[in-house]
């Protein structure tokens, strides 16, 4: 059983986003999460400047957790 992932926590992006130019192993921010119609984290994924390279919805299989974040926000 995977952890669950929580919004706010970092994470990896296991599969890249060709089309956007977006690689596999670029990190992200959990901004959302969705249960309805499937399970679906929404993710930012930004440049190391702070500009946002990719917002969207990805499935589960497409993340892991690098850092939890922190429970009192």
């Amino acid at each position: 059983m995977r952890d669950r992932i929580a919004e706010h926590d970092t994470v990896r992006l296991t599969a890249g986003i060709e089309k956007l130019g977006i690689p596999a192993g670029s990190l992200a921010v959990v901004l959302a999460i969705y249960t309805s119609p499937r399970e679906g984290y929404e993710v930012e994924v930004v440049d190391d400047t702070g500009e946002t390279l990719f917002q969207g919805v990805v499935g589960r299989g497409d993340l892991e957790i690098v850092k939890r974040s922190s429970p009192n926000g």
